[in-house]
């Protein structure tokens, strides 16, 4: 095997095996981007870090909503075109720190607003897996990267799905923690009560060891948790079968024939290879979540969004006579069209006390069922499993995070694993667990993807469920 195309795990053995210098594994890496260009990024800024750490020497790519002191930041969005950051983001420096080498900022839907990669701005990224075909977004270009074997690891927001659609389709593992659990100090973010920071790799192992780096209480973050992770897939076995909560009959109502018998092709191995108890429950507000989070979105990005204004930094709009045509024109034309139905959304929604009322008010009631419903769950089983996504790439017919956003809602971790091939395309299927349970949720993660056995590799044929 080559060394683009390794997990972080594989990397750091074979580094402790002498095998390869950490300035080789990145070399190796930027020699992959040049010979297969996916465009996956927006630009390069390799850099080793000096000193041991747990990823010395591995390339991790980073979403460009993630802030790097000097090195331009845009969000993905041309309203930021430009800007370069005096300071960086908490989880740069824990990534430094633990000797990660740094690859470069990744593409994405601007501002991560959309699930499709085909409303990035600034250029088109390519599924590795199939050429022409779209990754998933938002954190589109990050998938991209890891599954072409242009880093080993990336990290990107996480609103809705954004990282686990395109893990997802890109036949990678995809991870969200708890909400808080990683600073989002110098992350751009267009709906703070939704974001996460998420996870891209090719093997749980590797996210485990990623997010024992960056987890961790920030002063400059105050919705951080206290205390650190580690040794996540190291403690102790589950003393007794794990019970797996299911929806059969709602899944199909959202998603494909073959998709949701991939991710019944799991639960069923599960159940009779694992000695897994399988608890069919219900889910009847999957759609209702949907719409509560996007409204949420929308009405968080109209007021987070409102600080982009041409003055202090970003695009500004040339020739403007006064301030109030620089304003106008520098949002025209610096902001896509979907991030301003989405500002026009939340405007609506925010900008009269009856629409306040009749749809903020209620998304944020319908917030609240959902987290209930989830909490009231969890006295029934351990992990809910879904499938990711309820199609492939390419197939408009159902929302794409109809799976995914409502981990985002209750502040819950959630991973994707690859589970099989549909049409020549990887799908994934999904966990969730209750908030704080990121050990158990890797732990069982670990233990199916074992079980799965999918080959994160293009080469390596795996065709898991």
């Amino acid at each position: 095997m080559t060394i683009a195309g390794m997990s972080v795990i594989e990397i750091l053995e074979g580094q402790g095996r002498g095998e390869f210098t950490p300035e080789e594994a990145l070399q190796a890496h930027l020699d992959k981007i040049e010979g297969e260009d996916v465009g996956a990024f927006l630009r390069l800024c390799p850099k080793t870090s000096s000193g041991p750490g747990l990823l010395q020497g591995v390339p991790v790519a980073l979403g460009d909503e993630i802030c790097m002191e000097g090195v331009e930041t845009t969000a993905g969005s041309r309203i930021l075109t430009g800007f370069v950051p005096p300071y960086q983001a908490a989880l740069v420096g824990k990534l430094q720190g633990a000797g990660a080498a740094l690859v470069g900022k990744t593409n994405l839907t601007e501002f991560g607003m959309s699930f499709d990669m085909d409303d990035a701005v600034f250029q088109r990224t390519q599924n590795p897996w199939r050429p022409g075909t779209n990754p998933g977004g938002a954190a589109g270009g990050a998938a991209a990267a890891v599954a072409a074997g242009q880093a080993a690891a990336a990290v990107a927001a996480d609103t809705g799905g954004d990282v686990r659609i395109p893990a997802s389709f890109c036949g990678l593992v995809g991870f969200v923690p708890t909400y808080g659990r990683v600073s989002r100090y110098g992350v751009i973010q267009h709906a703070p009560s939704l974001t996460q920071v998420g996870l891209l790799a090719r093997q749980v192992g590797d996210i485990a060891l990623l997010l024992e780096v960056l987890a961790g209480e920030d002063p400059q973050d105050a919705t951080t948790l206290p205390g650190t992770l580690s040794d996540l897939l190291a403690q102790a076995v589950e003393p007794k079968p794990l019970r797996i909560g299911i929806a059969p009959d709602i899944y199909r109502s959202f998603a494909g024939g073959d998709v949701c018998q991939a991710a019944a092709n799991v639960w069923q191995r599960a159940a009779e290879e694992l000695g897994w108890e399988l608890v069919e429950v219900d889910l009847p507000w999957l759609e209702l979540a949907q719409i509560a989070r996007r409204l949420i979105a929308a009405a968080e990005s109209s007021s987070t969004l409102a600080r982009y204004d041409g003055v202090r930094y970003g695009y500004r709009a040339e020739d403007a006579q006064d301030m109030r045509e620089l304003f106008s024109r520098t949002r025209a034309e610096g902001f896509g069209e979907v991030v301003k139905g989405e500002m026009l959304l939340g405007t609506y929604i925010l900008g009269d006390k009856a629409h306040y009322e009749a749809y903020y008010l209620q998304a944020l009631r319908a917030r609240s069922v959902v987290s209930k419903s989830l909490q009231d769950l969890w006295g029934e089983v351990d992990f809910v499993l879904t499938p990711t996504t309820p199609e492939l790439p390419g197939k408009r017919q159902a929302p794409p995070e109809i799976f995914t956003g409502p981990s985002n809602l209750a502040g819950l971790p959630a991973i994707s694993l690859p589970c099989g091939l549909v049409d020549g395309l990887p799908v994934g299927v999904q966990l969730v667990a209750p908030a704080g349970e990121e050990g158990r949720l890797l732990r069982a993660a670990h233990v199916l993807e074992r079980m799965i056995g999918f080959a994160s590799s293009r080469n390596g044929g795996g065709q898991g469920a």
